[in-house]
């Protein structure tokens, strides 16, 4: 007789541990369903051996596994470079370095093919937007400046140095 009370209060307390884990399982789903969100991770109801004939049941949220693959985040807006008045921007920065690259590939230009390169690409590119707007109004301004970049007055300057400044002052 003491043998079927013992396994009737086993099935007991089996069955309220059983209810219990799935009480909580209700309340998580039914949070979820409320607030209108995906259960992001696998629901478990696993159940711990202690003693043989005993399984002691709980209700628990794996979170290192996902049921469905979260959304990819947003990509980043692409940055947009708007052309100033007094500045170079990068795509001016690269055309100005292609072409003084092919009137001299080695880095140094005379005083007055500098002047002449970047009057003559202010002039052709009005609307274009290839050089600064300051370059192309004051020819006084780009005479000055070349000089500035000459300090030693040799006759020739490097339009690569002149591509760092510009750079440099961005």
């Amino acid at each position: 007789m003491e043998c079927y009370m013992l396994l009737d209060d086993w099935i007991a307390s089996r069955f309220s541990s059983e209810m219990n884990s799935i009480r909580e399982f209700l309340y998580v789903i039914k949070d979820a369903i409320e607030s209108e969100s995906r259960l992001p991770n696998i629901l478990l109801l696993d159940g711990v051996f202690s003693y043989p004939f005993y399984v002691q049941d709980k209700f628990k949220i794996d979170f290192r596994t996902l049921t469905f693959s979260p959304p990819p985040e947003a990509r980043p807006e692409s940055p947009s470079e708007t052309p100033s008045a007094d500045r170079f921007t990068v795509n001016q920065l690269l055309n100005l370095g292609r072409q003084f690259q092919l009137i001299a590939p080695t880095g140094f230009v005379s005083y007055k093919e500098f002047c002449d390169s970047i009057q003559r690409l202010s002039i052709l590119s009005l609307g274009m937007e290839l050089v600064p707007e300051y370059l192309s109004a004051d020819t006084n301004q780009l005479a000055q400046m070349c000089v500035n970049l000459d300090p030693y007055d040799t006759g020739s300057i490097s339009w690569l140095r002149f591509i760092m400044v510009c750079i440099y002052s961005v």
